[in-house]
C-alpha cells in the first residue's frame, strides 16, 4: 500500500491541494512575482499581497505542534514507516508538499538514513526541489523535523531552479558545497539514499556542522535530480528578510515593497552572502 502511495505521489499532492482548497484547509498565500537581474541570471522574488499578508499573519498566530496530530485533509501519502507527506499548509509555490517524521524529532537533530530514504523516494516519484531547513537560524518555522519539497521547475523559463544560471559561469560567492549527480544515482532508492546521504555528511563534516549531541549547527540542504548543494548559516535574516533554502535555488519571498526594494538596491546574492558568513 505504501509502495502505492509513492509511486503516484506527484498525481496524489495536486489531488490533494484540489480537495484542501475546496475545504479551506490549504490556504495559499497570494503574490505578485517579479524578477531582479544580477550576475548571469534573475531570482525571483514573490512579494505577499495584502490577502497573503493576512494569511501570513494567521500562520505567524498558531500555537503546538501543526504536525502532532496533522490535519488530515492535508495528507497526501505515507512515504514510509517512519515518515508522511502532508501538503504546506500556507504555500506560496503550488504543489509545495512537506515530508514529515511520524513521531517528534527536533528540526536541529541530524539526518537520519531514514530521512534519506523519504527525500529520495520524492525525487524518484517526480522532478521536484526538496530542502532541509535544518534550524530556526536557517529558516524553519516548525520545531518538528520536517523537509521540504516543491516541483521542478521553479520558474518557467528555466531547467529546474533559477540559481542554475550561476554553476557554469559564476562562482557563487557565499560559502557552500555543491555536487552534480550523475543519471545513476537514481537506478534505486538504495543508490540514490547511499550516494546522496555520503555527499551530505562529507559537506557536514568539512564545515564543522555536527554537534556530539546528534544535532547540527544550522544549514540548508538543497536536493535536485541533477545536483546537491549544502549552504551553512550564521544569520536567519538580511535586513529584516526571513531567507531559508528556496532563497539558495534564488526565490525570494518579500513581505511588501519595502523588502522587494531592499533586494533590488543591495542585489539578492548580497543577502545570501550575509545570512551565510
Amino acid at each position: 500500500m505504501i509502495y502505492e502511495e509513492r509511486r503516484g505521489l506527484a498525481s496524489r499532492i495536486w489531488r490533494a491541494s484540489d480537495a484542501a482548497r475546496q475545504s479551506e484547509a490549504l490556504v495559499p498565500l497570494a503574490t505578485d512575482i517579479c524578477r531582479v537581474s544580477e550576475g548571469p541570471g534573475a531570482f525571483e522574488v514573490r512579494i505577499l499581497t495584502a490577502a497573503g499578508c493576512e494569511a501570513s499573519a494567521s500562520r505567524e498566530r498558531r500555537d503546538g505542534n501543526p504536525f502532532l496530530p496533522y490535519d488530515e485533509r492535508l495528507f497526501v501519502a505515507q512515504l514510509s514507516d517512519t515518515h508522511v507527506c502532508l501538503l504546506n499548509k500556507f504555500p506560496v509555490i503550488p504543489g509545495h508538499a512537506l515530508v514529515v517524521t511520524r513521531s517528534f524529532e527536533p528540526q536541529t537533530s541530524a539526518l537520519s538514513p531514514h530521512d534519506y530514504v523519504a527525500a529520495v523516494t520524492c525525487l524518484m516519484a517526480f522532478d521536484g526541489l526538496v530542502f532541509y531547513n535544518a534550524g530556526e537560524v536557517a529558516g524553519a518555522s516548525e520545531p518538528h523535523k520536517h523537509l521540504q519539497v516543491v516541483p521542478l521547475p521553479l520558474v518557467s523559463d528555466a531547467l529546474d531552479a533559477p540559481i542554475t544560471s550561476w554553476f557554469e559561469q559564476i562562482d557563487l560567492p557565499f560559502r557552500h558545497r555543491r555536487v552534480d549527480l550523475a543519471s545513476e544515482t537514481w537506478r534505486s532508492e538504495e543508490s540514490a539514499k547511499a550516494i546522496v546521504s555520503a555527499h551530505v555528511e562529507r559537506m557536514l563534516t568539512a564545515f564543522d556542522l555536527l554537534l556530539p549531541s546528534g544535532e547540527t549547527k544550522p544549514y540548508n540542504l538543497l536536493l535536485t535530480r541533477r545536483w546537491l548543494m549544502l549552504v551553512p548559516r550564521v544569520a536567519e535574516k538580511y535586513k529584516g528578510i526571513s531567507i531559508n533554502g528556496l532563497g539558495f535555488a534564488g526565490a525570494f519571498l518579500a513581505r511588501d515593497e519595502q523588502e522587494l526594494a531592499v533586494l533590488r538596491s543591495q542585489g539578492p546574492m548580497a543577502a545570501l552572502c550575509h545570512v551565510a558568513g
